[in-house]
């Protein structure tokens, strides 16, 4: 029987021993009563009566005692009035026998006593019991919340899962029905260069698995012991050679995150570890991600930081007058305040419309602040920065500052471990050399924030973080790459991609289509030389004349993949990549997303224009 069952049946039989235990004690209680009630032996009621006076013995006159002491010569009874020459006699005259009216009080006091032994043995062997099954129903009960909890999540995870699996069995039905009736729509000309395309994606899809697989390092033993050969190993040469790989992917992801990331970001890094070209490929992806991003900077050097000087979004801090490069920060807190007067169903909007408050160089802005300015930054700046930390996240506004220490107090919050949770504390490592062949940048913030038990509280996981970052620093002291770590949902540490083409791009210089075709040069678009020009004006005479071989394919492009095809010659992309040009790519003022380039690249393809290289680019063919 088990536990559970055991103090169920105990628990079931406490009515009948407390009933028990209570006659018992009742019973107990009555007998002992019992015994303390009458007499147990006789008595002799007995007076001291003068011959002469027969009524003498009233009843103030009387005596009683045990009979056995009446006649006994040591406990004889003696008057107390008795004088010489009295006429009160010296000894008593016995006036009656009383009979004994509890003759068996012995019996009930035993009784009483047996009865109320009972009563406690039973009480403390029911105790002794309960304190023996209390530990091991504590435990059985514990063990039961935790397999329910388990059992409770389980079943909520396979609801979830059910509901998952339906949702997208019904959007897969309605996207077949809606892809039925656009096949049905579509004339066998458009059908055929449909399957041309399906066909030619399955192609790359496969080709890439297909390399994905042989880049894996296999074991080719069969049995056990075959793959378990010490000779079978990867060396520690190859896993230097293989590890970079997944650091610069992790890298890659950290950065990514950062520009989904609604929190705000505090990126501290030594001059020289490449700060500013991570910020620059934030700003570049955010724009890329999110069209109608609004972005602000304060900042101490005249930067373009890529083309928001040239919006006005850029306010240079000034000692001086401090108050100009704030306005950014009021701009922002009163966007803000604007978003937090909307109820709770009307913020979906927002999650397209991020703004952000970039703090370039913030340590030297802060400094002077808290130094020369110390009524400006306790009554104004210090308080909207919490905000914006704190609260704005759930509108979509958030800061990104870059520092050169993780000191939050620069930030106006306290120096909180719960505050840290509202933050993505980024941190950058790198020895880089100067024009003038000084080193610069340093690890010493990197490792200063790993070690730091407050951003780590995990004692095992900060000595393995530390491992990893000696790792890392001699991967990047020999390939002069970044070590960038994040606490942006999980923490991590990986080596930082080359991200310097974003730095100093003007995102904000599109290509607009003119009537010739030619559109207009940017800072990403080379300018062309005569021997380009002649050959898309040979290009469009033959798209006009209808030519034959390659030119003739390119008449059955749609209006859009021509326009895509005239953009990637014009700007002389021989490889194109999608996530390159997306951003510059523009016809009469509308941004296009990354499936809609990849339709009209497959369409390319199919025309014999350019052909597969990799997912998202292409190779024109020369003409």
């Amino acid at each position: 029987m088990s536990i559970r069952s055991s103090f169920e049946d105990y628990k079931r039989s406490g009515i009948a021993n407390n009933i028990t235990v209570g006659v018992l004690a009742v019973a107990a209680m009555l007998c002992g009563a019992k015994s303390f009630t009458g007499t147990q032996i006789s008595l002799v009621e007995y007076c001291f009566r003068p011959k002469h006076k027969p009524k003498y013995c009233t009843t103030n006159k009387r005596y009683i005692m045990p009979e056995s002491e009446f006649y006994a010569e040591t406990y004889a009874p003696a008057n107390p009035e008795f004088q010489r020459e009295s006429f009160l006699p010296a000894k008593a005259t016995r006036l009656r026998t009383i009979p004994p009216s509890n003759p068996d009080k012995h019996w009930w006091g035993l009784g009483a006593t047996v009865l109320m032994t009972s009563a406690y043995g039973l009480s403390k062997a029911r105790e002794k019991r309960l304190i023996q099954l209390m530990p091991e129903y504590r435990e059985s009960t514990r063990t039961d919340w935790q397999i329910n909890k388990l059992w409770h999540g389980l079943r909520l995870h396979k609801e979830v899962y059910s509901a998952k699996v339906d949702y997208e069995f019904h959007q897969w039905s309605e996207n077949r029905k809606a892809r039925g009736a656009q096949l049905a729509a579509m004339s066998p000309q458009e059908l055929a260069i449909y399957q041309q395309q399906v066909r030619l994606q399955a192609e790359v899809e496969a080709q890439a698995q297909l390399q994905a697989i042989n880049s894996q390092p296999a074991l080719t033993g069969q049995t056990l012991n075959d793959v378990t050969r010490s000779d079978d190993k990867v060396s520690g040469t190859e896993q230097q050679a293989i590890a970079p790989n997944d650091d610069l992917a992790i890298g890659q992801r950290i950065v990514d995150e950062l520009v989904s990331s609604k929190l705000s970001t505090l990126l501290a890094a030594p001059s020289g570890a490449g700060k500013s070209v991570s910020q620059a490929f934030w700003v570049s992806k955010l724009f890329e991600k999110f069209s109608d991003a609004d972005v602000y900077v304060i900042a101490r050097k005249n930067d373009s930081f890529n083309g928001l000087k040239k919006k006005g979004k850029v306010f240079i801090y000034d000692p001086s007058s401090p108050e100009t490069a704030l306005k950014a920060l009021e701009i922002v807190h009163g966007i803000f305040l604007k978003r937090s007067q909307y109820p709770e169903h009307e913020r979906e909007q927002f999650k397209t419309k991020p703004v952000r408050l970039i703090l370039a160089d913030w340590y030297s802005i802060h400094n002077d602040l808290s130094q020369c300015h110390t009524k400006l930054w306790n009554t104004q700046v210090k308080t909207k920065l919490a905000d914006i930390v704190t609260v704005a996240r759930e509108f979509n506004c958030s800061l990104f500052a870059d520092t050169q220490t993780f000191n939050l107090t620069s930030l106006g919050i306290a120096e909180d471990s719960n505050i840290r949770n509202n933050l993505n504390i980024v941190s950058q490592g790198l020895v880089s050399v100067d024009e003038d062949g000084l080193e610069q940048g340093g690890f010493s913030v990197l490792q200063s924030i790993i070690k730091n038990q407050y951003v780590m509280p995990d004692e095992e996981a900060r000595r393995a973080f530390i491992a990893t970052c000696k790792r890392l620093i001699a991967i990047s002291n020999q390939q002069h790459i970044p070590v960038i770590f994040s606490t942006a949902g999980k923490v991590k540490m990986g080596l930082l991609p080359n991200l310097m083409k974003y730095k100093g791009v003007d995102i904000f210089v599109t290509v607009e289509n003119d009537d010739n075709g030619l559109g207009e040069q940017t800072a990403n678009t080379p300018m062309l030389s005569r021997e380009s020009l002649e050959k898309i004006y040979e290009l469009k005479s033959n798209l006009e004349n209808q030519g034959d071989n390659a030119q003739d394919e390119k008449t059955k492009l749609s209006a859009m993949a021509q326009k895509l095809y005239e953009y990637l010659t014009r700007t002389e992309r021989i490889e194109a990549d999608v996530r390159e040009f997306k951003g510059n790519f523009k016809v009469a003022g509308e941004r296009f997303t990354v499936e809609q380039i990849k339709g009209w690249m497959y369409e390319i393809v199919g025309a014999g224009l350019a052909d597969w290289i990799a997912e998202g680019v292409i190779k024109l063919n020369q003409i």
